[in-house]
């Protein structure tokens, strides 16, 4: 299974808009930073766009800017952005229910589930792009 790299994309590209700012950066410029595919970079700050975390500026010398102060961003702004349903998902399958593990999965593994994203909202909580940016 592969690990979900969003939120790491996310955060790096909301990092360098910070630290070049107040310039305008095409996803070119920030996809050769994140080590990537500018689409991928495009397909990410529109989702982040959407939230307000970033504007988009049209025409010849157009690109991307942060949406608001990088000091009022956090790691949480940005993984609500990229995951809104959270870190995990349930099987898309229901239960078999020819069998009691396979009924009570889905209620075990929804209150484990909330108490994780809990930890993780807490924790994201606490940085900033402003702070990212300032250790580069």
């Amino acid at each position: 299974m592969a690990a979900n790299s969003r939120l790491a994309v996310g955060l790096h590209a909301m990092t360098v808009l910070a630290f070049r700012a107040p310039e305008v950066l095409r996803s070119e410029d920030i996809a050769f930073s994140v080590r990537t595919n500018p689409v991928v970079i495009r397909r990410t700050l529109s989702q982040l766009a959407r939230a307000g975390l970033v504007k988009s500026i049209r025409g010849k010398t157009g690109g991307f800017v942060l949406g608001r102060d990088p000091r009022r961003i956090t790691g949480l702004d940005v993984y609500r952005a990229l995951d809104p349903s959270g870190l995990f998902a349930q099987l898309p399958q229901g239960p078999q229910r020819m069998c009691e593990v396979s009924c009570a999965m889905k209620h075990l593994l929804d209150k484990t589930f909330k108490q994780v994203d809990e930890v993780v909202a807490q924790q994201l909580s606490r940085i900033t792009i402003a702070s990212l940016a300032s250790e580069v």
